[in-house]
Order: C-alpha cells, then structure tokens, then sequence
C-alpha cells in the first residue's frame, strides 16, 4: 500500500480509462468506445458518464471576467480589515492564566521525568533522580517473567552492590543502603530455590558473591559501626550462593573483631602459669642450706689442726691416748 503511494507510474485501469476518454474527447460515441473494452465495460461506463457530468458543468457554469474581478476586490477588502480587541473578563483572565501553567507544570514534569530517567542508571541512594532508577527496575520485575526474572533480580543485587561501592568511596554508607542489598538477596535466594539454572548465571552468582565478599568485608573493616548489618548482609549473600549451588562469602570475609579479642584473652593466662613456677624455688633454697652448711663447716676446720697425711679418723685415736 505505501509503495503504491510513491508510484508515479499509471496501472492498468489508469491507462484503460485514459485511452478511453481521449477516443470520447475526439467525438467518438461512448457506446462505441465501450463495445472496444467488452471485458472492462462495467467499470469503464461509470468513469465515461462522471466524466461528462464534471464537463458539462464547468461548460454552463463559466465565471465571467466581472465576477472574478469582484471577488478578487471583496478579498482584498477583506484582507485590509483589522480584527478589534476584545478586553478579556476577569474570569477569562483566570482562565487563560490557569491554562498556560497548567501546560508549563505539564511540560516541566515531562522533561524532569525524562531527565530522571535517562540519568538515573548511575544514580545511588540521596540522589535525586534515584527514585527513578528504583521505577524503573519494579517496571522490569513486573514485566518479567519465568527465568528471566532470575536474571532480573540478579541484575537488582548486582546493582546494590555497586551502589555500596560508591557509597563507601564517599563515606556515606549508611545501615538502611544495606538493608536494600539483603533484601534483594532475600529475594534473588527466594528465586534461586526453585529456578533451573544455567551455567552463566551460576557464574554471574559466583562472581556476586566474591565481588560481595570483598567489598563488605572492606567496609566491616573501615566501619566498625555497621559491623552488625555487615554481618547479617553477608550471611544472606551466603544463604544466595549456597542455595544456587556456588561458594558463599563466608570462605573470603576476613575474621571479625570478636575473634580477635579472643585470642588476646588467651595470651594472659601464659604469664601466671609461669610465675608460680618459679615461686616455689625461692622457698625450697632455705631449706637445703642449712641443713648441708653445718655439715661441711667443721669437717673442714679440723682437717688444717691434723697431720696432712693422717686420715679423718686421728681425731679419735688422740683422744683415746
């Protein structure tokens, strides 16, 4: 149909009929001329007897040179006239006033939405254009359907990722930013349990995980305020992985900090086992020296009064003589 539209060239009745009404403009018979088309006369008779209607009439309905030259005169009259100002009405005023900002509030909201829209892939929570964004991917989840709102929420979870990661560089990271990354894992976990999943999109969960794994545990790092919602955040994550068949992120977090001071309590009770070790030596040294000290004392006076040569028993065998 579109291409007839643009084709200049007659078709076949066109060209019949053209044919036919010149033999008629040379003073041939209609009826002659339609016993030379017996197979097209139906059609052809109907455009013959039009056509000599429309000439006809233009032949007794001829203007003459005084009507046209008063035509053309009442149109240029008519093209000197002014139109008179009308004072508008209160009323009316109001009117006209309420029209015209009804149409600049209706073409601003359409460029702010349009705006929001196209700018609002980029945008993360505070922004103003964020509310569009979160539209924008409910539109996408309602529309979805089957597998592919697998996909879908994947995409969502990936995305809050993301926005952590831009919020952490500007320190603006807040416990409601990651409550909206644990519910899109509720949710993703929720479809995971029941969906059949290909190998791209168990490896679009596995790198889910790691990228999450790294980026909480550098934010559990630098913000030991959030530990509680880190924490609660990666155990959902976890859940997610584990329920599509995939490493979870507790196999890359670091170790929190409650461990640590664990382990520092158990360096203390090292020390005291040592120094009641020690304890006891200075109360046995006493005891033992005394008692060999009286002993060897007047064993060795006695020996420089005797004979050199003479064992220890002389002392005796004198007393005797």
């Amino acid at each position: 149909m579109m291409g007839r539209l643009f084709d200049r060239e007659p078709g076949y009745r066109e060209a019949l009929y053209a044919e036919a009404q010149a033999l008629v403009d040379d003073g041939l018979d209609p009826s002659f001329v339609l016993g030379l088309y017996p197979d097209d006369a139906g059609w052809l008779e109907s455009l013959l007897q039009a056509a000599a209607v429309i000439g006809e009439t233009f032949a007794t309905g001829e203007p003459s040179y005084y009507f046209e030259a008063s035509l053309k005169s009442r149109f240029l009259a008519a093209a000197r006239e002014r139109m008179e100002e009308r004072p508008l009405t209160p009323l009316q005023r109001v009117r006209t006033a309420l029209a015209a900002a009804t149409v600049m509030v209706g073409a601003g909201a359409a460029g702010v939405l349009t705006l929001g829209m196209v700018t609002a892939n980029n945008a993360v929570p505070g922004d103003w254009n964020y509310t569009f964004k979160l539209a924008n991917e409910r539109m996408q989840y309602s529309l979805s359907r089957g597998n592919d709102r697998v996909n879908v929420q994947l995409s969502h979870t990936e995305t809050r990722v993301q926005e952590i990661v831009q919020l952490s560089s500007r320190g603006g990271v807040t416990a409601a930013d990651l409550e909206k990354l644990q519910n899109d894992a509720a949710a993703l976990k929720a479809h995971l349990e029941t969906a059949l999943l290909d190998e791209e999109q168990k490896a679009r969960i596995r790198a889910l995980a790691e990228n999450s794994a790294a980026v909480l545990g550098d934010l559990q790092a630098r913000r030991a305020d959030l530990d509680a919602a880190v924490v609660s955040t990666k155990r959902t994550l976890d859940d997610a992985a584990a329920a599509a068949g995939v490493g979870g992120v507790a196999t890359v977090t670091p170790i929190p900090t409650a461990t640590a001071t664990a382990t520092a309590t158990t360096e203390p009770p090292a020390e005291p086992s040592a120094s009641p070790s020690a304890t006891p030596t200075p109360g046995g040294s006493p005891s033992p020296s005394p008692s060999p000290s009286p002993s060897p004392e007047p064993s060795t006076e006695a020996t420089p009064g005797t004979t050199p040569g003479l064992p220890a028993a002389t002392p005796g065998t004198s007393a005797t003589n």
